[in-house]
């Protein structure tokens, strides 16, 4: 042991350095070239759980992990070769299997002619330390899989307002690059000072209590949007920061608005067919229908057109909205094309009425067309009308709810037009 404790330190009491170096923290010990332990102080003893005598039976590669033989053969012949080996990382097997991680420093003892004798290592029980590390990465990356993945917009600011963090949600929402967004200082957008956001974000940080704003307007890049913004205080490194989830509510809120517009539409449907019923006259009643069929699908243009049951021949136009006042004189209804296509029970639904295979272009007294809806119109398996909607060229197609809606003003036109011919036939009977 004297040998040893003064071999590390050869200017001091031996006798002190022994008990020093027995008490270390420290794994330490001592091996010869030929991989022989010299020595091994206590702390190495109880970590690696190895005897008094199975450690003389020992060589230094029995408690090294196999995969790390080659490395550490390495680091031998380098050290043997007067290279300084600074930090080396290693894994000791203890005596119940358990891999030790150690981390320390390995010295060359040489005798007076400077040849090798033995080796002198110094090594710290790192494996809680690499445990705890990894555990933390492993958090890091969950969180930051969780932020990058997030449908909600993340992001993160200083009390000064300069952004640190910002997700590719948040960047989507906005309609920006993430880079250009994490470089945004909060105070100095004027979209925040515009819509309250400064003055809410301002609050949280005040007052340490969460702060919920929803806002409808444009992005710092003109998108237009309603975002809702919970503002979260946070503690990070001792100094308080500024938590900010961003939700587009853009779609929801479009959704709710389009539901509640269809509610009225339905309302206003209740009150249409009061109107038509009102209507004694076939012909005021089939204009009062396709008007409101016109107002309530918001089409720029439509028209009735009655079929004969029997033959499927026109028996006359009905127009409520558009430049159609009725047909130029002289002017004979053909129902080719996609009148026709509908005439034969085809309901028709497009975004553009020039792009059917069957269209035949327009006549020169009838106004462009883009979306359309061709509604046939039945009545006991016989077609007894058409209702026929369109908008300009150009204007957002006809929907569920404008095709729902046009049917159900449809069933009103056939009761219209059913009770109309019973009632021409019981005044034929009573002539």
């Amino acid at each position: 042991m004297d040998g040893v404790t003064t071999a590390f330190f050869p200017d001091f009491d031996a006798e002190a350095l022994a008990d020093l170096v027995e008490n270390a923290s420290d794994l330490i010990q001592s091996v010869d070239l030929d991989g022989r332990f010299l020595y091994v102080n206590r702390r190495w003893r109880e970590r690696l759980g190895y005897t008094t005598e199975e450690i003389a039976r020992l060589r230094l590669f029995d408690v090294i992990r196999p995969d790390h033989h080659p490395q550490c053969r390495r680091l031998f012949e380098a050290l043997c070769g007067g290279t300084d080996l600074g930090p080396v990382e290693t894994v000791f097997l203890a005596r119940n299997g358990e891999e030790v991680e150690l981390e320390g420093q390995v010295t060359l003892r040489c005798d007076p002619q400077g040849r090798p004798r033995s080796t002198r290592g110094v090594f710290r029980d790192v494996g809680e330390q690499r445990a705890a590390r990894r555990r933390v990465d492993e958090l890091l990356a969950k969180t930051s899989a969780i932020i990058a993945h997030a449908p909600v917009g993340i992001s993160l600011y200083r009390p000064d307002g300069q952004c640190v963090e910002a997700n590719e949600a948040l960047a989507r929402i906005v309609g920006g690059p993430v880079e250009q967004v994490r470089s945004f200082n909060f105070r100095r957008l004027e979209s925040w000072r515009r819509h309250g956001l400064l003055e809410c974000a301002e609050a949280c940080l005040a007052s340490g209590e969460p702060r919920t704003l929803e806002t409808t307007g444009s992005t710092t890049f003109g998108t237009p949007v309603t975002l809702l913004f919970r503002f979260v205080p946070v503690t990070l490194g001792g100094e308080p920061h500024l938590l900010v989830l961003t939700e587009d509510k853009t779609e929801e809120r479009r959704r709710e608005k389009a539901l509640v517009a269809h509610q009225q539409r339905l309302l206003r449907l209740g009150e249409v067919a009061r109107q038509i019923a009102s209507q004694t006259d076939l012909d005021r009643m089939l204009r009062t229908a396709v008007e409101r069929a016109c107002e309530l699908t918001r089409a720029d243009t439509g028209a009735i057109v009655r079929l004969d049951p029997q033959s499927a021949r026109p028996l006359g136009l009905h127009v409520g909205a558009g430049r159609i006042e009725a047909l130029p004189s002289g002017t004979e209804l053909r129902l080719h094309g996609l009148l026709g296509r509908v005439a034969r029970g085809e309901t028709i639904r497009t975004a553009r009425a020039d792009a059917e295979p069957s269209f035949a272009g327009w006549p020169e007294w009838h106004p462009p067309v883009g979306p359309m809806l061709g509604l046939p119109l039945s009545d006991r398996d016989r077609i007894v009308a058409m209702l026929l909607l369109g908008r300009t060229p150009g204007a957002e197609p006809f929907d569920d709810g404008d095709h729902q809606i046009a049917e159900m003003i449809g069933n009103l036109i056939v009761v219209a037009i059913r009770v109309s011919r019973q009632f021409t036939d019981l005044q034929r009977l009573n002539a």
